[in-house]
């Protein structure tokens, strides 16, 4: 009997030795996933804002967003699907998957990947849309920034922006003054019904702070603040003049 009995421990044993020596042998990679869009001089940059990039894992029919995945078995399989995000179809395009070393591996917006090798899978788009150069000019004390989502970039007095992008035109006088004139395209406009289109579209979304600061905005205006000035769509080259004066009744 106590033979019988050791002999089968030395088979348990046996057995336990193989299987951790297979686990030991098994081999685990990490994916990496995201969104990348083309940028100057042909270089890729984060994108996370334009689209995003959903995972199936073959294995277990898990599915999920994720930036990475470790412990993959070798020889798992995924597919990855990316959608780009409703408000900026008309401004990118998908172009293509591209690997950690900046290889194409993938023309369609779903990917099946196998896990041979700890892998990356970036999604990137490429602008479908024109530029065009917004300039702001100065007269007087004062300063002048420009901010856009769709915004290529920015030099001394002007900025790049996609086709159809809006922009947003902060300005403000220097101390004691304040703003008396603002041009768009050479014309003279009016700042309060530029500021109350902005004010009706915050109360039509509904949302307290962008009503707060809407409101907010006229106020600055008129006390000689900074306050900004929104072109709704940028369809074409165009300049931004605003004139400061010096006031003694400005606001302190």
């Amino acid at each position: 009997m106590k033979r019988v009995l050791a002999l089968v421990m030395t088979l348990c044993l046996a057995f336990t030795t193989v299987s951790f020596a297979a686990r030991g042998a098994d081999k685990y990679y990490a994916l990496t996933m995201g969104v990348h869009k083309y940028a100057g001089n042909n270089t890729v940059v984060d994108a996370s804002g334009i689209a995003s990039v959903t995972y199936y894992r073959h294995k277990d029919g898990s599915t999920g967003s994720a930036n990475h995945i470790y412990d993959i078995a070798e020889g798992e399989q995924f597919t990855l699907t990316t959608e780009i995000r409703q408000e900026q179809k008309e401004f990118f395009t998908f172009l293509c998957w591209l690997d950690e070393y900046g290889t194409v591996i993938g023309k369609e917006p779903t990917l099946e990947i196998t896990v041979d090798r700890s892998r990356a899978a970036f999604a990137t788009y490429v602008e479908n849309a024109s530029r065009h150069l917004l300039t702001y000019k100065i007269v007087g004390e004062g300063s002048v920034s420009v901010s856009s989502d769709h915004q290529v970039f920015s030099g001394y007095g002007c900025v790049s922006l996609l086709h159809g992008a809006s922009a947003e035109i902060h300005f403000a006088p220097g101390k004691g003054g304040s703003a008396y004139y603002i041009k768009v395209d050479g014309e003279k406009v009016a700042f309060l019904p530029n500021a109350l289109e902005q004010l009706g579209a915050a109360v039509k979304g509904g949302k307290i702070k962008a009503v707060f600061q809407a409101l907010l905005n006229i106020v600055k205006f008129y006390i000689g603040k900074e306050a900004v000035y929104t072109i709704k769509r940028v369809e074409h080259d165009c300049t931004f003049e605003v004139g400061f004066m010096r006031s003694p009744l400005a606001y302190r």
